[in-house]
């Protein structure tokens, strides 16, 4: 295993990259989560992810060895992020309250 010294810059900016790009695609989904978090039916939610890391850390020999191919298809569920996250939202506040959206 590499030393985190002899990691090279470029590695250090793509993570950094894909780190923001994570935190972009999930920030209103984790804002819905805090708005959920008074709700008792959602209360898992801060559950989710690090159960998903267990997982992920379980399968790791697995996943290194697995052989990574760039697909357009990926990028589907992005394109509707933005409205599905808006609905769930306006349904949570409707529900909360009589003016809704």
């Amino acid at each position: 295993m590499k030393e985190i010294t002899q990691i090279k810059t470029e590695s250090w900016i793509k993570a950094a990259l894909y780190g923001l790009l994570l935190v972009g695609i999930f920030y209103t989904s984790h804002r819905v989560m805090v708005i959920w978090w008074g709700n008792e039916d959602y209360t898992y939610c801060y559950l989710i992810a690090p159960i998903v890391l267990y997982l992920i850390w379980e399968k790791r020999e697995e996943l290194a060895n697995v052989q990574v191919r760039p697909s357009w298809s990926g990028l589907m569920p992005l394109a509707f992020k933005e409205h599905r996250c808006q609905v769930l939202i306006c349904d949570f506040l409707d529900s909360r309250s009589a003016t809704g959206c």
